[in-house]
Protein backbone atom coordinates (compact mmCIF):
# COMPACT_ATOMS: atom_id res chain seq x y z
CA UNK A 1 0.00 0.00 0.00
CA UNK A 2 1.35 3.51 -1.56
CA UNK A 3 1.97 5.73 1.49
CA UNK A 4 1.64 9.71 1.08
CA UNK A 5 4.05 11.61 3.16
CA UNK A 6 1.33 14.35 4.73
CA UNK A 7 2.82 18.19 4.27
CA UNK A 8 4.26 19.80 7.74
CA UNK A 9 2.99 23.00 9.04
CA UNK A 10 4.85 26.16 9.52
CA UNK A 11 3.76 28.80 11.40
CA UNK A 12 5.60 32.47 11.07
CA UNK A 13 6.60 34.61 14.76
CA UNK A 14 4.61 37.03 15.42
CA UNK A 15 1.78 36.87 13.27
CA UNK A 16 0.78 33.60 13.70
CA UNK A 17 0.47 33.01 10.33
CA UNK A 18 0.30 29.03 9.51
CA UNK A 19 0.86 27.46 5.78
CA UNK A 20 1.64 23.77 4.73
CA UNK A 21 4.71 22.90 3.37
CA UNK A 22 4.96 19.91 1.03
CA UNK A 23 7.29 17.15 1.05
CA UNK A 24 10.99 17.36 -0.27
CA UNK A 25 9.98 21.51 -0.18
CA UNK A 26 12.24 23.71 1.51
CA UNK A 27 10.70 26.23 3.89
CA UNK A 28 11.85 29.13 1.33
CA UNK A 29 9.73 27.33 -1.43
CA UNK A 30 6.87 26.73 0.88
CA UNK A 31 6.67 30.12 2.31
CA UNK A 32 6.59 31.41 -1.26
CA UNK A 33 4.44 29.19 -2.69
CA UNK A 34 2.00 30.54 0.02
CA UNK A 35 2.93 34.26 -1.21
CA UNK A 36 4.96 34.76 2.04
CA UNK A 37 8.04 36.65 0.80
CA UNK A 38 10.86 36.20 2.45
CA UNK A 39 14.16 38.42 1.49
CA UNK A 40 16.87 36.36 -0.15
CA UNK A 41 18.96 36.89 -3.36
CA UNK A 42 20.49 33.68 -4.14
CA UNK A 43 18.50 30.83 -3.38
CA UNK A 44 21.06 28.17 -2.56
CA UNK A 45 22.61 29.28 0.87
CA UNK A 46 25.59 31.63 -0.14
CA UNK A 47 23.73 35.15 0.53
CA UNK A 48 22.04 34.56 3.94
CA UNK A 49 19.59 36.72 3.55
CA UNK A 50 16.45 33.90 3.78
CA UNK A 51 18.09 33.35 7.67
CA UNK A 52 14.95 32.33 10.04
CA UNK A 53 15.32 31.61 14.01
CA UNK A 54 13.95 28.28 14.06
CA UNK A 55 11.85 28.28 17.92
CA UNK A 56 10.63 24.81 17.51
CA UNK A 57 10.30 21.52 15.33
CA UNK A 58 13.35 19.93 13.25
CA UNK A 59 14.81 20.32 10.14
CA UNK A 60 17.10 18.73 7.41
CA UNK A 61 20.23 21.28 6.35
CA UNK A 62 20.99 20.50 3.07
CA UNK A 63 23.90 22.47 2.43
CA UNK A 64 25.52 21.95 6.32
CA UNK A 65 28.41 23.97 4.65
CA UNK A 66 26.75 26.86 3.39
CA UNK A 67 28.70 30.85 3.52
CA UNK A 68 25.20 32.27 4.40
CA UNK A 69 25.59 31.41 7.74
CA UNK A 70 27.96 31.57 10.46
CA UNK A 71 28.83 28.63 13.04
CA UNK A 72 27.91 31.47 15.69
CA UNK A 73 24.38 31.88 14.05
CA UNK A 74 23.99 28.00 13.97
CA UNK A 75 24.90 27.75 17.39
CA UNK A 76 22.17 30.21 18.16
CA UNK A 77 19.05 28.44 16.52
CA UNK A 78 19.61 30.43 13.18
CA UNK A 79 18.89 28.43 9.86
CA UNK A 80 18.47 29.36 5.98
CA UNK A 81 14.96 28.66 4.79
CA UNK A 82 16.43 28.31 0.90
CA UNK A 83 18.71 25.07 2.79
CA UNK A 84 15.88 23.87 4.95
CA UNK A 85 13.69 20.84 4.92
CA UNK A 86 10.95 20.43 7.34
CA UNK A 87 10.90 17.19 9.36
CA UNK A 88 8.38 18.35 11.26
CA UNK A 89 6.02 21.16 12.01
CA UNK A 90 7.40 24.30 11.99
CA UNK A 91 7.47 27.47 14.67
CA UNK A 92 10.02 30.13 12.97
CA UNK A 93 10.68 33.70 13.37
CA UNK A 94 11.33 36.41 10.48
CA UNK A 95 15.03 38.08 11.44
CA UNK A 96 14.98 40.72 8.32
CA UNK A 97 11.61 42.45 7.26
CA UNK A 98 9.64 40.96 4.00
CA UNK A 99 9.88 42.06 0.77
CA UNK A 100 6.60 43.57 -1.28
CA UNK A 101 4.75 40.37 -2.49
CA UNK A 102 4.25 40.25 -6.35
CA UNK A 103 1.44 37.58 -6.97
CA UNK A 104 1.94 36.98 -10.52
CA UNK A 105 5.52 36.02 -9.57
CA UNK A 106 4.81 33.28 -6.88
CA UNK A 107 7.60 30.24 -7.89
CA UNK A 108 6.19 27.63 -9.13
CA UNK A 109 7.41 23.95 -10.49
CA UNK A 110 8.52 23.06 -14.00
CA UNK A 111 9.53 19.94 -16.02
CA UNK A 112 12.21 20.84 -18.36
CA UNK A 113 13.72 18.69 -20.99
CA UNK A 114 17.20 19.49 -22.38
CA UNK A 115 16.86 20.03 -26.22
CA UNK A 116 20.21 21.33 -27.28
CA UNK A 117 23.86 21.97 -25.86
CA UNK A 118 26.18 23.97 -27.42
CA UNK A 119 29.79 24.68 -26.45
CA UNK A 120 30.42 28.46 -27.00
CA UNK A 121 33.07 28.68 -25.30
CA UNK A 122 36.32 27.44 -23.35
CA UNK A 123 34.17 24.86 -21.18
CA UNK A 124 31.20 27.36 -21.24
CA UNK A 125 28.00 25.59 -22.47
CA UNK A 126 24.52 27.29 -23.69
CA UNK A 127 21.38 24.69 -22.54
CA UNK A 128 18.54 25.33 -24.57
CA UNK A 129 15.57 23.65 -22.47
CA UNK A 130 11.86 22.94 -23.21
CA UNK A 131 9.29 23.18 -20.27
CA UNK A 132 5.88 22.06 -19.72
CA UNK A 133 4.31 25.15 -19.90
CA UNK A 134 5.37 28.86 -20.94
CA UNK A 135 7.07 30.14 -17.42
CA UNK A 136 6.31 33.45 -15.32
CA UNK A 137 9.26 35.43 -14.98
CA UNK A 138 11.35 38.81 -15.40
CA UNK A 139 14.32 39.83 -17.37
CA UNK A 140 17.35 39.34 -15.24
CA UNK A 141 15.84 36.47 -13.13
CA UNK A 142 16.57 32.77 -12.90
CA UNK A 143 15.53 29.62 -11.84
CA UNK A 144 16.51 26.53 -9.24
CA UNK A 145 17.50 23.79 -11.12
CA UNK A 146 16.94 20.37 -9.35
CA UNK A 147 19.93 18.44 -10.29
CA UNK A 148 20.00 15.52 -8.02
CA UNK A 149 17.45 15.04 -4.97
CA UNK A 150 20.31 17.00 -2.49
CA UNK A 151 21.98 18.67 -5.35
CA UNK A 152 20.38 22.04 -6.40
CA UNK A 153 21.56 25.36 -8.23
CA UNK A 154 20.66 28.40 -9.73
CA UNK A 155 20.84 29.54 -13.24
CA UNK A 156 19.86 33.28 -14.99
CA UNK A 157 17.83 32.63 -18.16
CA UNK A 158 18.77 34.34 -21.40
CA UNK A 159 15.73 33.52 -22.87
CA UNK A 160 12.66 35.94 -22.10
CA UNK A 161 9.65 34.93 -20.52
CA UNK A 162 6.08 34.41 -23.19
CA UNK A 163 7.35 30.25 -24.81
CA UNK A 164 8.13 27.41 -23.12
CA UNK A 165 11.75 27.71 -24.21
CA UNK A 166 14.76 28.34 -21.83
CA UNK A 167 17.75 29.24 -22.43
CA UNK A 168 20.63 29.34 -19.49
CA UNK A 169 24.83 29.60 -19.90
CA UNK A 170 26.88 27.67 -17.54
CA UNK A 171 30.77 26.87 -16.96
CA UNK A 172 32.14 23.49 -16.13
CA UNK A 173 34.61 23.82 -13.43
CA UNK A 174 36.53 20.09 -12.32
CA UNK A 175 35.42 19.30 -8.85
CA UNK A 176 31.80 21.11 -8.58
CA UNK A 177 29.13 18.78 -8.19
CA UNK A 178 26.68 20.92 -9.75
CA UNK A 179 28.34 22.41 -13.03
CA UNK A 180 29.41 19.22 -13.46
CA UNK A 181 26.11 17.31 -13.32
CA UNK A 182 24.26 19.51 -15.66
CA UNK A 183 26.99 19.96 -18.28
CA UNK A 184 27.23 16.13 -18.77
CA UNK A 185 23.47 16.36 -19.49
CA UNK A 186 22.73 14.89 -22.73
CA UNK A 187 19.81 16.26 -24.76
CA UNK A 188 16.33 14.42 -23.93
CA UNK A 189 17.37 14.30 -20.04
CA UNK A 190 14.50 16.02 -18.02
CA UNK A 191 14.96 17.98 -14.92
CA UNK A 192 12.82 20.07 -12.60
CA UNK A 193 12.80 24.29 -12.30
CA UNK A 194 11.57 26.04 -10.00
CA UNK A 195 11.14 29.81 -10.80
CA UNK A 196 11.21 32.25 -10.94
CA UNK A 197 14.11 33.88 -8.28
CA UNK A 198 16.16 37.44 -8.07
CA UNK A 199 15.85 40.90 -7.55
CA UNK A 200 18.25 41.82 -10.58
CA UNK A 201 15.07 42.10 -13.13
CA UNK A 202 14.63 45.04 -14.92
CA UNK A 203 12.65 48.00 -13.86
CA UNK A 204 10.57 50.29 -15.66
CA UNK A 205 12.15 53.42 -14.83
CA UNK A 206 13.17 56.03 -17.13
CA UNK A 207 17.56 56.88 -17.71
CA UNK A 208 20.46 55.59 -18.77
CA UNK A 209 21.09 52.02 -18.00
CA UNK A 210 24.35 50.27 -17.13
CA UNK A 211 24.94 46.53 -17.15
CA UNK A 212 27.55 44.36 -16.07
CA UNK A 213 28.31 40.60 -16.60
CA UNK A 214 30.88 38.65 -15.69
CA UNK A 215 31.63 35.31 -17.05
CA UNK A 216 28.69 33.21 -17.13
CA UNK A 217 26.74 36.29 -15.53
CA UNK A 218 26.47 37.89 -19.45
CA UNK A 219 23.04 35.40 -19.53
CA UNK A 220 20.64 37.82 -17.53
CA UNK A 221 22.10 40.59 -18.99
CA UNK A 222 21.42 39.57 -22.24
CA UNK A 223 18.40 38.58 -21.27
CA UNK A 224 17.51 42.33 -20.34
CA UNK A 225 19.40 43.62 -23.68
CA UNK A 226 16.88 41.49 -25.71
CA UNK A 227 14.14 43.04 -23.62
CA UNK A 228 15.48 46.45 -24.04
CA UNK A 229 15.03 45.91 -27.93
CA UNK A 230 12.36 44.32 -28.00
CA UNK A 231 10.50 47.38 -26.37
CA UNK A 232 12.48 49.97 -28.25
CA UNK A 233 14.48 51.53 -25.57
CA UNK A 234 15.50 54.82 -26.95
CA UNK A 235 17.95 56.00 -23.83
CA UNK A 236 21.74 54.80 -22.97
CA UNK A 237 22.29 51.52 -22.38
CA UNK A 238 26.24 50.61 -21.77
CA UNK A 239 27.29 46.78 -21.54
CA UNK A 240 30.53 45.96 -19.61
CA UNK A 241 31.35 42.45 -20.18
CA UNK A 242 34.69 40.51 -18.69
CA UNK A 243 35.92 37.82 -18.80
CA UNK A 244 39.72 35.84 -17.85
CA UNK A 245 40.17 35.81 -21.42
CA UNK A 246 38.74 36.68 -24.70
CA UNK A 247 37.70 33.16 -25.52
CA UNK A 248 35.56 33.03 -22.70
CA UNK A 249 33.75 36.30 -23.93
CA UNK A 250 30.88 34.19 -25.42
CA UNK A 251 27.51 35.18 -27.16
CA UNK A 252 28.95 37.98 -28.89
CA UNK A 253 26.65 37.94 -32.20
CA UNK A 254 23.86 37.62 -30.10
CA UNK A 255 24.99 40.64 -28.24
CA UNK A 256 25.30 42.61 -31.59
CA UNK A 257 22.29 41.53 -32.32
CA UNK A 258 20.21 42.52 -29.47
CA UNK A 259 21.89 45.76 -29.50
CA UNK A 260 21.17 46.28 -33.40
CA UNK A 261 18.18 48.02 -32.39
CA UNK A 262 19.36 50.11 -29.47
CA UNK A 263 19.61 53.62 -31.16
CA UNK A 264 22.22 54.47 -27.80
CA UNK A 265 23.77 51.14 -26.92
CA UNK A 266 27.29 50.36 -26.79
CA UNK A 267 29.25 47.20 -25.52
CA UNK A 268 32.47 47.38 -23.61
CA UNK A 269 34.51 44.23 -23.25
CA UNK A 270 37.03 43.52 -21.10
CA UNK A 271 39.35 40.39 -20.12
CA UNK A 272 42.08 40.27 -17.61
CA UNK A 273 44.63 38.01 -19.89
CA UNK A 274 44.09 39.40 -23.45
CA UNK A 275 46.36 39.37 -26.53
CA UNK A 276 48.49 42.49 -27.64
CA UNK A 277 45.50 42.43 -30.57
CA UNK A 278 42.52 42.05 -28.32
CA UNK A 279 40.45 45.09 -29.58
CA UNK A 280 38.58 45.22 -25.65
CA UNK A 281 40.08 46.40 -22.60
CA UNK A 282 42.80 44.69 -21.10
CA UNK A 283 41.95 44.21 -16.91
CA UNK A 284 38.64 43.69 -15.15
CA UNK A 285 35.47 44.12 -14.63
CA UNK A 286 35.92 46.78 -11.86
CA UNK A 287 38.42 48.90 -13.87
CA UNK A 288 36.06 49.74 -17.34
CA UNK A 289 32.96 50.55 -14.62
CA UNK A 290 35.51 53.40 -12.42
CA UNK A 291 35.89 54.70 -15.86
CA UNK A 292 32.44 54.94 -16.93
CA UNK A 293 31.49 56.64 -13.99
CA UNK A 294 33.89 59.14 -14.53
CA UNK A 295 31.51 61.47 -16.70
CA UNK A 296 29.23 61.60 -13.52
CA UNK A 297 26.45 60.69 -15.16
CA UNK A 298 23.22 58.60 -12.91
CA UNK A 299 22.50 55.41 -14.12
CA UNK A 300 20.09 52.23 -12.92
CA UNK A 301 22.71 49.32 -12.48
CA UNK A 302 22.33 45.78 -12.83
CA UNK A 303 25.09 43.02 -12.75
CA UNK A 304 25.82 39.67 -12.30
CA UNK A 305 28.85 37.20 -12.24
CA UNK A 306 31.16 35.76 -9.83
CA UNK A 307 30.63 36.88 -6.25
CA UNK A 308 33.93 38.48 -5.97
CA UNK A 309 33.24 40.31 -9.02
CA UNK A 310 29.87 41.17 -7.41
CA UNK A 311 31.24 42.15 -4.06
CA UNK A 312 33.63 44.85 -5.95
CA UNK A 313 31.24 46.37 -7.59
CA UNK A 314 28.83 46.70 -4.80
CA UNK A 315 31.60 48.61 -2.72
CA UNK A 316 32.96 50.55 -5.88
CA UNK A 317 30.09 52.15 -6.64
CA UNK A 318 28.75 53.11 -3.22
CA UNK A 319 32.16 54.66 -2.53
CA UNK A 320 31.54 56.77 -5.64
CA UNK A 321 28.19 57.50 -4.04
CA UNK A 322 25.80 55.34 -6.34
CA UNK A 323 22.51 55.20 -4.58
CA UNK A 324 21.52 51.75 -3.59
CA UNK A 325 18.19 51.91 -4.72
CA UNK A 326 19.83 52.34 -8.26
CA UNK A 327 22.12 49.03 -7.73
CA UNK A 328 20.60 45.55 -8.19
CA UNK A 329 22.60 42.07 -8.80
CA UNK A 330 22.22 38.87 -8.36
CA UNK A 331 25.91 36.55 -7.22
CA UNK A 332 26.53 33.13 -8.74
CA UNK A 333 27.77 29.74 -7.78
CA UNK A 334 28.85 27.16 -9.27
Amino acid sequence: MLTVEAPFSVTFEPDGDTFPVRPGETLLQGARRQGRWLPFECGWGECGLCKVRLRAGRVEDLYPEAPGLSPQERAKGLILACQSLPRSDLVVRAIAMEAPARPELNVADYKAELVQKDEVGPEIFHLRFRLDRPPSFLPGQYGIFTLEPTLRRAYSFMSLPGSVALEILVKRYPGRPGSQRITHLAPGAFLEVELPYGLAYLRPRPGPIALVAGGTGIAPMLAILRELSRVGWEEEVTLIYGARTPEELVLQEEITLALRNLPKAQAIYAAEQAHPHFPGLRGKVTEAVSSLLEDGIPRTWYFAGPPPMVKALKALLRERGVPEESVFYDSFGV
